[in-house]
């Protein structure tokens, strides 16, 4: 089960380091043929919809980082037991409504695939957009199951 982490770890790392560096080169680009007067709009749109991406799959990077925003006042004040039940109830709570927007993010692109709209410039079809959402739900999911399943065993650190 290590081993899979790892590599579902290292998958996500990679997609975000290199999809940073593509939308950066796209960006920089675009900058230098506007100095130059050859403007190109379709380069804004794709680093635009490369940010979103990377912004749903941020989600689930930051929770197996736990970089989300808490307060945590009472939390700290909780003894270990108490602590671990509270966690625990987050994560569920956290999965519920990742799941919620999950479906909701697939009747969204099931509706798009139906009528088959596509963005401006680039002609990209919007449910490949709009798909990020429910994908980023799902893996961010996956990771809050990994920590509940490390919270329960103790056998890794969750909190």
């Amino acid at each position: 089960m290590k081993k899979v982490i790892q590599l579902y770890n290292q998958i996500e790392e990679k997609f975000l380091v290199y999809t940073f560096l593509f939308m950066i080169i796209i960006v920089f680009t675009q900058v230098v043929l506007r100095l130059v007067g050859h403007a190109n709009s379709w380069s804004e749109e794709l680093a635009r919809y490369i940010y979103i991406w990377e912004c749903w799959a941020g989600v689930s990077f930051c929770q197996r980082h736990h970089e989300h925003i808490r307060i945590t006042l009472v939390l700290d004040r909780l003894p270990g037991a108490l602590k671990k039940i509270n966690e625990i109830i987050v994560i569920l709570l956290c999965i519920a409504v990742a799941a919620i927007m999950a479906y909701l993010g697939f009747e969204m692109v099931h509706y798009l695939i139906r009528i088959g709209t596509g963005s401006p410039y680039m002609g990209i079809p919007n449910w490949i957009i709009y798909a990020a959402m429910p994908v980023g739900c799902i893996a961010y999911i996956l990771r809050l199951l990994i920590d509940g399943c490390y919270l329960i065993t103790g056998k890794e650190e969750a909190i």
